[in-house]
């Protein structure tokens, strides 16, 4: 079975194909272009040196994303993106699949690209991502920094979406942050002639109906731990109620710009680098593979603005032109502070879902115990 790889600027078509990052290597290509003729053997690897992926048999497995490795299944009528409850993140790696194409992006080059000039695009990137989205999207308001600045993001753009925050207590912290996220909101739209086009609705979830719900994802999933099951609680009662098939996702800035607290305590800019990328690297297994299981089991679309590919690209730059303007996810803050929120708002400290929403204090356990 041939197929076709199109990698601006040329086209390779071949019977089986390798790239292998850094010492990069061709098997059985046919050139089917004349910008690729073009190009030396030299700057032809130069090229595909951005991505590493193997066609083996039947199986493509394609590790061009940065947040961990993709698998896909080749089958006779395409390639089947949720292999292993494994998905191609949305705007990290474009794939289509007519005629047996495969079409990836390349790398996009930023010139001179610092922090203001990064923070201004920021916005910008991640109102195209949620353009995107065909359908009125639920997002899942926690009072946090990285939720607080999509949901800005869809005021501006003055969409029609869904907003919802759960609490698990009667007075959690998400809610009260949230409460005055909303009374402000109110203010500032009014003062900037827009439009209230969303609905908020406050779920506190019963600790019997939380008790329930866990048992039930005990028997859905295997090898769950404290922290998956509070989160897949949160995910649950945040959207079962709803019809909305698309969910935005916050994920990202705490992996992309420090916000865990380790890194936040850390000074050496290499050793902060460092646990950067380690984070980066893990979201795929930690946070991407547990959500889906949410996902797949409830016959909704995770969509996630901040990992998409145009926005980690900004991401990466500032992670090495200015390390110190990224700490504790400044890039996020600023555009919050700019649009008028106060500073309780736009400088709020990161608190985790299961921490914030209260559903960590009904089980008191090690959030990586398993159960």
């Amino acid at each position: 079975m041939k197929f076709t790889l199109t990698l601006s600027p040329f086209s390779v078509e071949c019977d089986s194909f390798v790239t292998k990052q850094g010492d990069s290597y061709l098997i059985s290509a046919q050139q089917t272009l004349k910008d690729f003729n073009q190009l030396s053997y030299q700057q032809m690897l130069s090229e595909l040196s951005s991505f590493t992926f193997v066609q083996i048999t039947d199986v493509i497995k394609v590790f061009t994303d940065c947040h961990g490795q993709i698998p896909i299944q080749f089958t006779p009528s395409g390639f089947n993106m949720n292999n292993d409850g494994s998905q191609i993140l949305p705007g990290v790696t474009t794939l289509n699949f007519t005629n047996n194409e495969l079409v990836f992006i390349n790398y996009v080059q930023f010139e001179h690209r610092y922090y203001q000039i990064a923070t201004d695009s920021l916005t910008n990137e991640l109102k195209q991502e949620l353009q995107k989205i065909p359908e009125k999207p639920l997002i899942m308001l926690s009072g946090g920094v990285d939720s607080t600045l999509l949901f800005l993001c869809m005021l501006e753009m003055q969409i029609e979406f869904d907003a919802v925050t759960v609490s698990f207590v009667n007075v959690s912290p998400d809610q009260i942050t949230v409460d005055q996220i909303l009374e402000e909101t109110t203010l500032l739209l009014e003062q900037k002639g827009l439009k209230k086009m969303f609905t908020h609705t406050k779920i506190l979830v019963t600790e019997e109906a939380y008790k329930q719900q866990i048992n039930q994802f005990k028997k859905q999933f295997e090898n769950l731990t404290v922290m998956d099951l509070n989160l897949l609680s949160v995910w649950h009662f945040a959207t079962h109620q709803y019809n909305n098939k698309y969910i935005v996702s916050g994920l990202g800035p705490d992996e992309y710009l420090g916000g865990y607290k380790k890194i936040k305590g850390c000074s050496n800019q290499d050793e902060i680098k460092a646990l950067i990328q380690k984070q980066i690297e893990q979201t795929h297994n930690k946070n991407i593979v547990r959500d889906f299981k949410f996902a797949n089991s409830s016959n909704k679309i995770l969509v996630y603005p901040y990992l998409a590919y145009n926005v980690t690209q900004i991401f990466q730059k500032l992670i090495e032109t200015d390390m110190e303007e990224i700490k504790n996810k400044k890039p996020v803050r600023d555009p919050i502070f700019a649009f008028g929120y106060n500073e309780q708002i736009f400088n709020r400290d990161k608190r985790a879902a299961q921490f914030g929403s209260g559903a960590a204090k009904i089980i008191k356990s090690g959030g990586y115990d398993f159960v």
